[in-house]
């Protein structure tokens, strides 16, 4: 049996949550408590497996809910649900121990996922703050990509940028990778396509300013 606590935030009520999580066999709730001082105390007197805290202000009242819990008892497992407000916010709330995180819209069955999943010792997020760390994680690739053009590129298409930029003829650069002409030339455009420039000198020019005179 998982002994659930919720923790309500903003004069929340959970009658309803309350009735949905006893009617799993597996879950029992043993109590509420308010996010103030009040409740901390409470919850020093309860013994739960996992604590819900469930907030509708913002993700930040949950983070510090979650790090006066743990203060108290490092071990808790906390699952917190509220409306994601940014990519940084919910990094922050894992940072802080949080091993589950339901968004607000994602409903009670996501809530219950949560808690049994943080209960056996995994770690949860529901479909939407799950979207939004993989959007965020993409977006920051993209933008690390803009400022060094040069990590789009392939192990074998650092090898011919190198051997360019150290003025070797595409014959050369077959002889010595053991490649045909033809594959040379393929890596060549490969590689100027990702840079954004259409000829060798461009290409050697780009790689010089960027300090490439000896990639490896």
């Amino acid at each position: 049996m998982i002994n659930v606590l919720l923790a309500n935030g903003n004069g929340l009520q959970g009658n309803g949550l309350v009735t949905r999580l006893n009617a799993e066999p597996d879950i029992r709730v043993i109590g509420e408590i308010g996010l103030d001082r009040r409740g901390i105390e409470e919850f020093t007197q309860s013994s739960p497996d996992v604590v819900v805290i469930r907030s509708v202000g913002s993700v930040v009242s949950g983070i510090e809910s979650t790090l006066r819990l743990r203060t108290i008892l490092p071990s808790i497992k906390v699952v917190i649900t509220s409306p994601i407000t940014s990519p940084g916010h919910l990094m922050l709330a894992l940072e802080a121990g949080v091993q589950g995180y339901v968004a607000g819209n994602a409903g009670q069955q996501a809530l219950i996922g949560a808690i049994r999943a943080v209960a056996a010792g995994a770690n949860y997020l529901s479909k939407d703050a799950a979207d939004m760390l993989v959007a965020d994680y993409f977006h920051r690739q993209r933008n690390l990509q803009m400022k060094d053009p040069f990590k789009r590129l392939s192990k074998r298409e650092w090898e011919v940028l190198k051997m360019l930029v150290e003025g070797e003829s595409a014959s050369n650069i077959a002889e010595i990778l053991a490649l045909s002409p033809k594959t040379v030339d393929t890596y060549r455009r490969r590689l100027m396509r990702k840079l954004g420039v259409t000829n060798v000198p461009a290409l050697v020019k780009l790689a010089l300013q960027h300090g490439l005179t000896s990639v490896t």
